[in-house]
């Protein structure tokens, strides 16, 4: 038998806890190891976060100068070939028109560019901001193409027209009035798409928000807009004149029309008694033919013939019977024009024949009523 050893718990605890504390302060080392390597790591990922944000701010800020550059440079574009556009000299308005389009085509390109740059897409604040700007570059792009369309339009007519500034349409040829004509007829499209472009930029502007970034440029845009406004009425009275020209001027197929002069000595309610009525025919510009009669050639030879109830004041006031002459009775003028059109070709169906002064059969392209007052006018304008 072994006689048993006695245990020294005492040196044993002793013991365990110096191994404790041996193991104890590996893990502390090798933590401190671990933080030391992780913190310069962080620092290397800073310092590079740093480097990329200070590259990443010179591109934006060389981009930025290139936008306003490119702005102000398209903004001078546009004054300059608007001024020389009242001129008269479209040739040139029409190649610096096409270069400030080129200039906000650019600034568009870019700013597409900025809104896919990785940390821009993700800041809503940035991307807010250049989303606007390009709304501003979108309407200054969509102007300067349809200023480009028009002064093509004076390029066009200018090629017509040559150099000579105080050339007047009477001294045209009737093959050049053809030609003014045509182009006059053509173009109208182009004015139409002004107008609905100039709505188009309008509306684009009304959606800026002007947050701070841009806010200094709000008074800038108000004033564009009220501009944009007072070109959408001028380019209304364009697509009115372009329109009309054609048609006034017998352009492309020769207009008829029935002509009235009205004697303002005897009031009725569009200017004047109808005393005198004419049938005009125009083609490219040129008269081919202008008759004029008295009214009473139309109404006396159908009294007793043509039937038609007057209104309660004609007839209490004139006649019992309604014709040609009192046919006016409208102060709204489309109203009463289509009236007398309508007088016009009853009375000419029951002239005897030996009363049949007109040579037109068919419908008018326009009923137009003349006063002295617009002649006086008129030459007031032009001269005796």
């Amino acid at each position: 038998m072994h006689k048993n050893k006695k245990i020294d718990f005492i040196k044993a605890y002793h013991n365990l806890e110096e191994s404790l504390g041996n193991i104890s302060f590996g893990k502390k080392r090798r933590k401190r190891e671990k933080l030391v390597i992780f913190l310069r790591l962080f620092t290397y990922l800073i310092f590079i976060f740093l480097v990329v944000l200070m590259v990443i701010g010179f591109y934006a800020l060389l981009n930025i100068r290139s936008v306003y550059s490119e702005a102000m440079e398209g903004k001078d574009y546009i004054n300059q070939s608007l001024g020389l556009i009242k001129e008269r000299k479209f040739s040139q308005a029409d190649v610096y028109a096409r270069k400030a389009g080129g200039n906000f085509k650019n600034i568009e390109e870019n700013l597409s560019n900025w809104q896919n740059n990785f940390f821009i897409e993700r800041s809503p604040f940035l991307n807010d901001q250049i989303s606007e700007l390009n709304t501003l570059s979108e309407s200054a792009f969509i102007l300067s193409k349809s200023l480009a369309k028009i002064t093509n339009v004076g390029v066009d007519l200018e090629k017509i027209l040559g150099k000579d500034e105080d050339l007047k349409f009477s001294q045209f040829s009737e093959e050049e009035k053809e030609e003014v004509l045509k182009l006059i007829y053509e173009s109208r499209p182009q004015f139409t798409g002004l107008r609905a472009n100039i709505n188009l930029a309008y509306l684009k502007l009304d959606k800026i928000k002007f947050s701070p970034f841009l806010f200094s440029l709000q008074e800038r845009v108000d004033q564009i807009k009220d501009k944009l406004k007072n070109m959408e009425e001028l380019s209304d009275q364009m697509i009115n004149l372009f329109y009309l020209t054609p048609r006034l001027a017998g352009y492309p197929e020769q207009s008829n029309f029935l002509v009235l002069f009205q004697n303002s000595n005897e009031l009725r309610p569009t200017g004047g008694f109808l005393g005198t009525y004419g049938i005009l025919k125009v083609k490219n510009g040129e008269i081919i033919k202008f008759d004029t009669h008295d009214i009473y050639h139309m109404d006396m030879p159908v009294e007793g013939v043509l039937e038609i109830e007057p209104p309660l004041e004609i007839k209490k006031y004139l006649n019992d019977k309604w014709y040609m002459r009192d046919a006016n009775w409208s102060p709204d003028w489309p109203t009463s024009a289509r009236k007398i059109e309508w007088f016009y070709h009853e009375e000419d169906k029951l002239l005897p024949l030996k009363n049949k002064v007109n040579d037109f059969e068919g419908e008018f392209d326009g009923v137009i009523g003349v006063t002295p007052e617009l002649v006086t006018d008129l030459l007031s304008l032009v001269g005796p």
